[in-house]
């Protein structure tokens, strides 16, 4: 049994498993009573190896529908995008919260939870809203040297024609690009400026049109369907999970909310391992500007309708704040970007030191890998002079010295 975010995402995944010839089904609101109870037969009939569903499943009204969970018994509850039972599971969806019960309810199955981005912080709040403090937690290093990460100052009323620029790049000519947007607005407004410049860009958001559209536009990002869309604006609703594997380059309009949300949308690209970039727009200046003040208005919405208690909204209050000047902090440093955010997912990187014995074992059996290398690692790496260079150049150049090495 398998605990994911979104429908597009089980939907997707579900698709991928079948191409396999690997038996698995979904469900969620957006299925018929009838159609619902036919998949539910057939896991109880040992049909489907996957079933993919959201947390607010395990608690809909129909009795019916939550003794077929119960009496499933699945041999695992996998939590997919675990991240998001901190993110989610005090306020915005708070059945997240409650899947350690949800766990109780199935007879207690191993549980696996799983996330690319997840600090040392959020991993510890993980176990212990899942109940299972005392779980093995294997973590992979988070580094993506094929991503080059250029952080850019530029006022908001500037950011339209930064984009603009870059979307007309020949590089970027029939590839991949996405547009992270904070909130629906300011991508409909960025939308509207890009096709008073000439160029239509489809904006995906959770509230566009129907979910049969919603669907639509993300095969058609993927290539499944006609006609193929390569450039795209879209809130983070739309790149959490998404596997297209040549996405060359992500923008985005101004800092998320946290690191962790960061590593998840700048982490679609490159998924291939070939040269990419991680264009992120920054205020400068000192003190927090308007990005800033945007990103903690939306804390304190989400804060007061939580339905929490005073002093549990605070904290969760003062969590996000925290979360926001993280990645603000790394934003705004001088010493290497790269650096700074795997040091915050890893700790600082310390040599392990090995004993003779496992030295002579890696030597007579280990066969590692040099890593690929390239030749872009960041803007404070690459002592980039904005004076001299606009960023079309240096985006472009970014491709330019990988065709070139």
């Amino acid at each position: 049994m398998v605990v994911s975010p979104l429908k597009t995402l089980m939907a997707d995944q579900v698709s991928g498993l079948l191409r396999k010839k690997i038996p698995a089904t979904f469900v969620n609101s957006g299925l018929s009573a009838e159609e619902k109870e036919i998949r539910y037969d057939m896991v109880g009939v040992n049909a489907v190896k996957f079933l993919y569903l959201a947390p607010e499943r395990f608690f809909v009204k129909s009795r019916r529908e939550r003794k077929a969970l119960a009496e499933s018994k699945p041999e695992f509850l996998v939590v997919d995008e675990a991240h998001c039972v901190d993110a989610w599971g005090r306020d915005f969806r708070p059945e997240y919260g409650r899947l350690a019960e949800v766990r109780e309810k199935l007879g207690s199955p191993p549980i696996l939870a799983f996330t690319a981005t997840a600090g040392q912080a959020m991993q510890q709040r993980i176990l212990a809203s899942l109940g299972i403090e005392d779980a093995e937690v294997f973590v992979r290093g988070v580094d993506r040297p094929n991503i080059a990460m250029v952080r850019w100052q530029a006022a908001s009323s500037a950011r339209h024609h930064e984009i603009a620029s870059l979307l007309r790049l020949p590089v970027l000519a029939g590839r991949k690009v996405m547009v992270f947007v904070p909130t629906a607005r300011i991508g409909q407004e960025l939308q509207t400026d890009l096709k008073n410049n000439g160029l239509d860009v489809p904006f995906y958001h959770s509230k566009l049109g129907s979910e049969w559209e919603r669907q639509e536009l993300l095969k058609r990002f993927q290539g499944e369907s006609r006609p193929v869309v390569n450039h795209i604006i879209c809130t983070n609703a739309f790149g959490m999970g998404l596997d297209v594997p040549d996405v060359r380059l992500v923008i985005h309009w101004q800092q998320p909310a946290s690191v962790e949300d960061y590593l998840q949308e700048f982490g679609r690209a490159g998924r291939d391992g070939k040269q990419s970039v991680a264009v992120t727009f920054t205020e400068g200046g000192r003190g927090p500007g308007r990005d800033v003040g945007l990103l903690r208005f939306m804390a304190e919405k989400t804060a007061n309708g939580s339905g929490l208690d005073e002093v549990t909204a605070r904290a969760m209050l003062k969590q996000r704040y925290s979360q926001i000047e993280d990645l603000t902090n790394l934003l705004a440093s001088r010493s290497c970007f790269r650096r700074g955010i795997v040091e915050y997912f890893e700790g600082p990187k310390v040599k392990p030191r090995l004993s003779l014995g496992m030295k002579i074992l890696n030597w007579v059996f280990s066969k590692e890998v040099t890593p690929k290398r390239f030749r872009y690692c960041c803007d404070a790496c690459a002592a980039v002079d904005r004076r001299l260079e606009n960023l079309q150049q240096h985006v472009a150049s970014v491709f330019a010295k990988q065709a070139g090495g």
